[in-house]
């Protein structure tokens, strides 16, 4: 079917706001606040992926090569110089390289592109090979390859670059899957530090990250039932999983019931 609404909407890699299906109705709700006049945007695309490659694959799926005003936005400070950017090895600097600059944007150390774009190809070959054995649900093997990039890379790559992310979002997922929920928590709070640096504050992608940090948690504590802290710790993490869903999919929304049965459970 077409539900007129929602294919007439335009993308933004910054919306405003989120489509929540109920059944076989949909709402558009917003998730920031919005001024008069201002377009209602959602998004078509993962909002993790860098510019170049957010950019690629709506040209490709869409037909349109995105001018919102993130992809547009070229200042030191832009959310995209951090997904595919360097950390300042300088010390006492916490800068960050931009991949196209070769030069801190803090104290202005200058590197040389060559070494820059070796980390970038190590790296991402790194992460292929971690990815394929998490594809063929080797958690120990793609949990070593994610934990060595994380390890020789961790420092050169910037904080909340693309790699690193998604690195935590699967060490997250294979400690969980080999029974090492207290690895599992930790990579959950890694990963959701990255992505609330990128995606909008009230977006489901934050939600779900949050309600998965409160399922391992309370893992923990089903482990080893005479330590409090895992259960407060579940408790806290679903509470924040649920005011983010109250904003983009309504407290009506079979997510919001369901998580809310496992919180009263917890």
């Amino acid at each position: 079917d077409l539900l007129i609404a929602p294919a007439d909407a335009n993308h933004s890699c910054a919306p405003n706001c989120f489509v929540a299906f109920h059944g076989k109705k949909v709402q558009f709700r917003t998730i920031k606040p919005i001024a008069e006049g201002e377009e209602l945007t959602i998004t078509y695309t993962d909002l993790y992926l860098p510019r170049d490659l957010r950019r690629q694959k709506l040209l490709s799926s869409h037909c349109f090569e995105c001018a919102c005003d993130r992809c547009s936005d070229d200042s030191s400070d832009s959310v995209d110089m951090g997904l595919s950017g360097f950390a300042c090895l300088s010390d006492g600097c916490d800068g960050l390289v931009p991949a196209n600059l070769s030069t801190c944007l803090t104290c202005g150390a200058r590197y040389d592109p060559k070494m820059l774009e070796a980390i970038t190809v190590q790296s991402t070959q790194l992460y292929q090979e971690a990815l394929k054995l998490h594809s063929e649900r080797n958690y120990e093997g793609s949990g070593k390859k994610f934990a060595g990039l994380i390890e020789q890379f961790g420092n050169s790559l910037y904080r909340r670059h693309t790699l690193l992310y998604n690195s935590f979002h699967h060490l997250m997922s294979a400690n969980n899957a080999l029974g090492n929920a207290a690895a599992g928590a930790s990579f959950a709070r890694r990963a959701i530090s990255c992505l609330e640096q990128v995606y909008p504050k009230y977006h489901s992608e934050v939600a779900m990250m949050h309600a998965a940090l409160a399922q391992t948690e309370w893992r923990r504590f089903t482990d080893n039932p005479s330590d409090p802290g895992p259960q407060q710790a579940s408790v806290r993490a679903f509470k924040r999983c649920l005011e983010i869903l109250a904003v983009c999919y309504g407290v009506n929304h079979e997510a919001s019931i369901e998580l809310t049965k496992l919180k009263e459970k917890v």
